[in-house]
């Protein structure tokens, strides 16, 4: 399941969270959230990806804990953890049980 959301800063960029829950139980019992983020510059239309600190070759040599954890800082650069917060929760209102 996905969920994305826009938020707006006040020098008019524009990001985009993607929060997306893949709930597998053959393979795991927890629920896995994958977060992404997107921006957008003032009277762009075009979504870009967020720029990295490091290239892609220093990102894919690290072992998977330390590219998560980069990742995840790289991400909280840009948006803050509330807003990332506020998207997980909206979509669990969109698939709790009733």
């Amino acid at each position: 399941m996905r969920h994305e959301k826009i938020f707006k800063r006040e020098d008019g960029k524009q990001f985009q969270i993607i929060v997306e829950i893949n709930i597998d139980t053959f393979r795991n019992e927890l629920p896995t959230w994958r977060v992404s983020c997107y921006t957008r510059e003032p009277k762009q239309k075009k979504w870009r990806f967020l720029p990295h600190t490091l290239g892609d070759y220093q990102i894919r040599s690290l072992p998977m804990i330390d590219r998560e954890k980069h990742l995840y800082n790289n991400l909280l650069r840009f948006v803050t953890p509330e807003e990332i917060l506020l998207v997980k929760i909206e979509l669990w209102q969109k698939i709790k049980p009733t």
